[in-house]
């Protein structure tokens, strides 16, 4: 059955990293068909990542829910809101002591990724593009 852009979100991630593969199709699995994961590369992505410059569009990952779209770190709640609920997402959302260090997480994985490339590398030709 395809996704309803109205009711579920898109998020859109590396392909030619290992890691991000992943986790992407992890948030894809817990979240029960409430999240479609798609490479950044994929054709479907150009509706909602066209106006990105590739240096901005392959930098992070992306959530695209409701016409709202947030980048990097700013993932993390939607992301929980997937796999947990709504109830998980809003909470951490609310307590900014939760919220930071799982934003700090993200930061740490992508500016590890930028500075040394993936630690296992999947297929596809991401690593490349300009960051």
């Amino acid at each position: 059955m395809p996704i309803d852009p109205e009711r579920h979100a898109r998020l859109y991630y590396d392909r030619s990293c290992g890691p991000c593969t992943f986790l992407a199709e992890a948030v894809a699995g817990a979240g029960h068909g409430r999240v479609e994961s798609i490479p950044l590369d994929d054709p479907r992505a150009a509706a909602d990542l066209a106006d990105l410059p590739p240096e901005a569009r392959f930098a992070s990952a992306h959530v695209v829910r409701r016409g709202d779209r947030r980048s990097g770190a700013a993932i993390v709640d939607p992301i929980l809101g997937f796999t947990f609920g709504t109830r998980a997402e809003q909470v951490v959302a609310r307590f900014p002591t939760l919220d930071r260090p799982l934003r700090w997480l993200y930061d740490r994985f992508w500016e590890h990724r930028q500075r040394h490339g993936c630690g296992a590398e999947g297929p596809g030709p991401g690593l490349d593009r300009p960051r």
